[in-house]
C-alpha cells in the first residue's frame, strides 16, 4: 500500500504537460477571500515530469506569507515549509526567490512508506502534506509563457 502511494504521485507527477525551460513552468491560483489567495508554481521537464512545486500563501490582510516547497525526486519527496515576510509578498506571488525562515523540512521516501506495517511511518501533519501534494498533483494549470528579454 504505501509503494502505491509513491508509485501514484510518481505516475501522477508524469502525467502533467511541459512546455518551458523557465523555472516555474506552470501556475494556477486559489483566493479564499478579498485578502486572501493561494499561489501555486510548478517546475515541469520537457518530459512532462513535474520536480517541484511551490504553494505561496500570501498571508491574508495581515500574516506573513508561508511557502510550502515539494521537492519530488526518483523514491523521495522533500518537503520545507517556510514563512517569508510582508514586503516580499508580492516577489513571492509573482514566482520570485525571496529570503524565507525555514520552519520544517523532512523527506519521505520509499522506507517511510514502505514498512510492512499497516501504518505508513509518517505523522499526521506528513499525511496532511502528501494529501496536499496529490491534489496540487491534479489540477490543472496553466503554462507560464515565456517573456523574451
Amino acid at each position: 500500500m504505501r509503494k502505491t502511494l509513491i508509485t501514484l504521485l510518481a505516475g501522477m507527477a508524469l502525467l502533467t504537460s511541459s512546455s518551458l525551460a523557465t523555472p516555474w513552468t506552470h501556475r494556477f491560483e486559489m483566493g479564499e477571500d478579498a485578502s486572501s489567495t493561494i499561489y501555486h508554481f510548478y517546475q515541469v521537464k520537457q518530459n512532462g515530469q513535474t520536480t517541484r512545486i511551490r504553494a505561496v500563501w500570501n498571508g491574508g490582510a495581515q500574516n506573513k506569507p508561508t511557502v510550502t516547497d515539494y521537492l519530488l525526486e526518483d523514491g523521495k519527496i522533500t518537503i520545507r515549509h517556510s514563512t517569508g515576510e510582508r514586503k516580499d509578498i508580492a516577489k513571492l506571488t509573482a514566482g520570485q526567490d525571496a529570503p524565507l525562515k525555514l520552519d520544517e523540512e523532512y523527506t519521505i521516501d520509499d522506507k517511510s512508506t514502505n514498512a510492512p506495517t499497516a501504518k505508513p511511518n509518517i505523522n499526521s501533519s506528513q499525511l496532511v502534506d502528501l494529501q496536499n501534494l496529490i491534489y496540487l498533483l491534479s489540477q490543472e494549470r496553466e503554462a507560464i509563457k515565456k517573456v523574451a528579454k
